[in-house]
């Protein structure tokens, strides 16, 4: 579990100097562009388990402490939110998707079952629709139960539709329910609502977490976003000639007991 001292403050955004250093990620619908208000700490350390590590600059082999691992545990989560958020982006458009939430209308905390559970209804439902492609996504509710929510399309790109009486049959519970991802402000929605650094709601469920929790799975079919580094200059280039304008745009102070640690700028243009 985490003990979270770490938090996402919206403030004011800033003019970005051409020489900045720019992540730039492609999706299906746009492109988003990431700054930092400065650079990131070099890393001096290596991870070998849950509790060493080796020193880099002496090659000695150290072990964490209590609030070394906690960090690391938010470190974690971070980056596995964050590239479910890319991922989703790059596989959703909107329209012709749904997302199906299931749940067991009792107390749930056993990930194995769920997730077995879980398993054998995609597999039901691919025998009837062996192109269909997905993310699922395991959470936790305020009260520490387990439920899930599965993104789904057709690799075909046809509708995707299913009757919930026949859902409900295969996944043998009545808790369950469907949604049509309508566009791709849903899609956008939908990254924010998984991710608890961005929605407060669920700030407070990262303390269930374990930083080795499997938090979503995809298919194979599902793809990868990559990121590539540009200076800020050469991304607004790849705007321009792509032609597409800035749709959102926000910036982040993350703070750490209450002193700034860094300023995210991130820029949605479609």
């Amino acid at each position: 579990m985490i003990d979270n001292n770490i938090i996402f403050i919206p403030i004011e955004v800033e003019e970005i100097p051409p020489e900045a250093t720019a992540t730039v990620r492609m999706f299906k619908k746009g492109i988003e562009i990431q700054t930092l208000g400065r650079a990131p700490p070099k890393f001096t350390t290596r991870k070998l388990s849950k509790t060493e590590y080796v020193d880099m600059l002496t090659g000695e082999i150290r072990q964490y402490n209590r609030s070394e691992n906690r960090a690391l545990s938010i470190n974690s989560l971070q980056k596995s939110f964050r590239n479910l958020s890319d991922i989703i982006k790059a596989n959703f458009v909107g329209g012709s998707e749904i997302m199906i939430t299931v749940d067991y209308g009792v107390p749930m905390t056993n990930t194995d079952k769920l997730t077995n559970d879980i398993k054998l209804f995609i597999r039901k439902l691919r025998r009837k629709i062996p192109c269909l492609e997905y993310i699922n996504i395991v959470e936790y509710k305020g009260n520490g139960d387990l439920h899930a929510h599965i993104l789904m399309f057709r690799s075909d790109s046809k509708r995707l539709t299913f009757d919930r009486d026949w859902l409900v049959k295969k996944w043998n519970n009545q808790n369950l329910y469907v949604q049509r991802i309508k566009n791709f402000e849903a899609v956008e929605k939908l990254t924010t609502y998984f991710n608890p650094f961005w929605n407060k709601k669920k700030f407070d469920r990262l303390r269930f977490y374990d930083s080795d929790f499997k938090i979503y799975r995809c298919s194979r079919g599902i793809a990868r976003p990559t990121a590539t580094e540009l200076t800020y200059a050469e991304a607004e280039e790849l705007i321009e000639h792509l032609d597409l304008k800035l749709k959102h745009q926000e910036r982040l102070s993350v703070q750490i007991e209450n002193c700034e640690v860094q300023a995210i700028t991130k820029q949605y243009f479609g």
